[in-house]
């Protein structure tokens, strides 16, 4: 079937990411298109398939679960213009800086690795017996890749920065719409209809954060947070100012269905503000299946970088990748720029 999969994902791809992608273009980006798209012919593995009753009280269904993992031969590659921040408000300039910074990124070593589970629902006593089928990953799948530069090209001291943005749009625009509980739906029958029954609602309040870094060489911090369970739903707080902001607790409180706890994520977000473009410092999680419902949790989360750079690097590349992040603009992440970083929350959930 692999095949008949990749293509109908390609063809699915090619239509949704142009759009997606100029979305979530980065500040110091002019350009970022998809160059190529090709899946490749290595299909994946499945391994530990389990069996078992579904749990949704309105209807009769079946899911399968099994361990997901593919290491493909995939032939990715993006098409993008990184333009100097002081050009970019200097059209006709910035258009012949365009033409020379024309930089063609492979994405290669794809790993994808997670559990996913399929759901047969409702259950007919009619044909086709199968009314719709649900698909999606139980938890965030890990995500693996390289980029890779063509030999002659100069601009591979971006290529964390560029890393970076693509982690974070992999995960957070593309493989988050699969992850319970969103999943891809199919009808079977033409008639069954998605429809998702929460458990109960998640409340959570951002109360501090301490040993915020800010981002930009001049100036001060101006951190505010983000909080969400799925990225199609954010709660943003206030921007603040220093290092160590605290917010009332009426204008950090987020609310939200929650439909598997047990699988389900808190992401906790500390950003800081820019007016070309705001820079995200790190990110931390939190499980809800660790929640005791009806009661408030009390708790720190540490922030991390969203994807580690290349810590191997020599001292004289990290400087030279840093100014060259400076030039265009783009801010890149090193772990030491987080350290002690955190944020206090509360969170409760309340069954339905």
């Amino acid at each position: 079937m692999w095949p008949f999969i990749t293509a109908a994902a390609e063809k699915q791809a090619k239509e949704m990411l142009p759009d997606m992608l100029e979305e979530s273009k980065p500040m110091w980006m002019t350009t970022l298109k998809m160059h190529k798209f090709e899946l490749g012919n290595i299909p994946s593995t499945v391994e530990d398939v389990r069996v078992f009753p579904g749990t949704d009280p309105g209807a009769e269904d079946i899911s399968l679960e099994f361990d997901f993992v593919w290491r493909g031969d995939q032939q990715i590659a993006l098409l993008l213009n990184p333009t100097p921040k002081f050009l970019q408000s200097v059209p006709g300039l910035s258009t012949v800086v365009n033409k020379i910074f024309t930089w063609t990124v492979g994405v290669s070593d794809i790993s994808l690795k997670g559990r996913l589970r399929t759901t047969l629902i409702p259950l007919l006593f009619q044909m086709p017996v199968i009314g719709a089928v649900q698909v999606a990953f139980v938890d965030p799948p890990k995500l693996d890749f390289d980029l890779r530069l063509p030999s002659d090209s100069h601009g591979s001291g971006l290529l964390d920065y560029v890393s970076n943005w693509a982690d974070a749009f992999i995960c957070d625009k593309v493989l988050s719409q699969y992850v319970l509980p969103d999943h891809y739906f199919s009808q079977v029958d033409g008639k069954s209809e998605d429809i998702l029954t929460p458990e109960g609602v998640m409340a959570v309040w951002m109360i501090e954060a301490e040993n915020v870094p800010k981002m930009d060489f001049f100036g001060s911090g101006q951190p505010f947070g983000k909080m969400w369970l799925r990225p199609r739903s954010v709660k943003h707080t206030p921007t603040k100012k220093g290092s160590n902001p605290k917010w009332e607790r009426e204008e950090a409180h987020y609310a939200v269905p929650v439909h598997t706890r047990v699988h389900q994520v808190l992401t906790v977000a500390l950003l800081d503000h820019d007016s070309n473009g705001d820079d995200e410092i790190g990110r931390g999680h939190f499980n809800l299946g660790n929640l005791t419902p009806g009661e408030l949790t009390d708790l720190w989360v540490d922030i991390g970088v969203p994807k580690k750079t290349s810590s191997e690097k020599k001292g004289s590349e990290r400087k030279r990748d840093k100014i060259l992040g400076f030039f265009v603009g783009a801010k890149g992440k090193q772990q030491k720029d987080v350290e002690g970083c955190r944020a206090h929350i509360q969170v409760a959930h309340v069954g339905s």
